[in-house]
């Protein structure tokens, strides 16, 4: 017999689905608060959506054409880099972005920045990627113009024992360090902060075969 299995569910009135194999979807609107009557009609819009296909690195100007627009950018990343995205907006620009980073062969959730113009994280085995770049309050048209740069780089590759001088000079970016341990050896990671610094560390790690992931707080792991 066929099943029917809830994909995906989406509180927001748009959502985007992808399958790697041919599929047959059945779409269903309802209302979050089960109400239902006269007033209660609405129109459905179906489109295939043509990601821009580039190259990285890459820089465009562009716009959110029109109210709860979004743009869709696919690029591939190789294993163990570090893909950034940034919007620079114009001073008083209305737009309040929302970044949203897939694996494009299933849409599975990479990333996202909310309320931010960066969004900064790391690749694991690397393949292809769908960005998502929209208005948290699906604003769009005139004053919704952006540049967006999106680039992916190795971690600085770091020879063990090492101290490193360094800091976050931007908002919302992170530093990566690549380190290689051997079978059986203990890696131990503090981070002091300079007198006077505003920094409150907190420490992540990726482990690239496999892709797992952990954080540490204190500025310790």
């Amino acid at each position: 017999a066929n099943r029917l299995s809830l994909i995906r569910s989406s509180s927001e009135s748009q959502f985007v689905f992808s399958r790697t194999t041919a599929t047959d979807l059945l779409v269903v609107v309802s209302d979050s608060l089960n109400r239902g009557g006269p007033e209660y009609d609405f129109s459905v819009s179906m489109n295939l959506l043509e990601p821009l296909e580039v190259t990285l690195p890459f820089s465009e100007q562009t716009q959110l054409v029109e109210r709860g627009s979004k743009l869709f950018y696919q690029f591939s990343a190789d294993r163990g880099t570090i893909i950034s995205a940034r919007l620079s907006l114009p001073e008083g620009s209305p737009m309040r972005p929302r970044l949203m980073l897939y694996r494009a062969t299933d849409l599975r959730y990479v990333a996202q920045a909310y309320d931010q113009t960066f969004l900064e994280t790391y690749t694991g085995d690397g393949g292809i990627f769908l960005l998502e770049i929209s208005d948290i309050i699906r604003g769009g048209g005139e004053g919704y113009d952006f540049q967006v740069t999106v680039d992916a780089l190795p971690p600085e590759a770091i020879t063990l024992p090492a101290t490193i001088e360094d800091g976050l000079t931007q908002v919302g970016v992170s530093r990566f360090y690549s380190v290689t341990l051997q079978e059986g050896e203990l890696l131990s990671v503090s981070v002091e902060p300079d007198e006077g610094s505003a920094i409150e560390a907190e420490l992540g790690w990726f482990v690239v075969d496999g892709f797992s992931r952990g954080t540490g707080t204190g500025g310790r792991m």
